[in-house]
């Protein structure tokens, strides 16, 4: 239980360090896997005075939401499969996740995993900039192990 408490920090760092708010962001409903293009069309970004929040914490509080709701895919987890699933995703102007795209995959069963359970978060409040509620978009990582998922079950 203990190795959670040392991937939280690069967790959160990440989170943290990666916060960009995305001014021609257009908003999707459909959480199906997508995969980032190799063609880099680079969007506006602009400072954000406050970033969204998860349920009034920061990005430790969602990197322990995302551990408690992970399901390592037992095909996977059978087959030894383990490592970082890096995703980009999206908290909108009214605090929903949208846009959740596999940035580095690992297997299709640890990628589809990941994107679900990202894209089951719980609303945000949003990010700020100049006092109106702005999109800002994420780099997240999702780590599959399966000596920690032993050692927490």
């Amino acid at each position: 239980g203990l190795r959670v408490l040392y991937i939280l920090p690069l967790v959160c760092g990440t989170l943290a360090l990666n916060a960009r708010t995305v001014i021609d962001y257009e908003g999707s409903e459909n959480p199906s896997i997508k995969q980032a293009s190799n063609q880099s069309t680079a969007p506006a970004f602009q400072p954000v005075d406050t970033k969204p929040s998860f349920r009034g914490g920061d990005a430790n509080e969602f990197a322990k939401w995302v551990m408690e709701n992970l399901n390592y895919p037992a095909e996977a987890k059978a087959a030894g499969i383990q490592g970082r699933v890096t995703l980009k995703f999206t908290v909108t102007e009214s605090g929903k996740i949208a846009d959740v795209i596999v940035l580095s995959g690992v297997h299709p069963a640890l990628d589809a995993e990941a994107v679900r359970v990202i894209s089951s978060s719980p609303d945000w409040t949003p990010g700020m900039s100049k006092g109106t509620k702005v999109p800002v978009t994420f780099t997240f990582p999702v780590i599959f192990s399966i000596k920690s998922e032993e050692k927490t079950k």
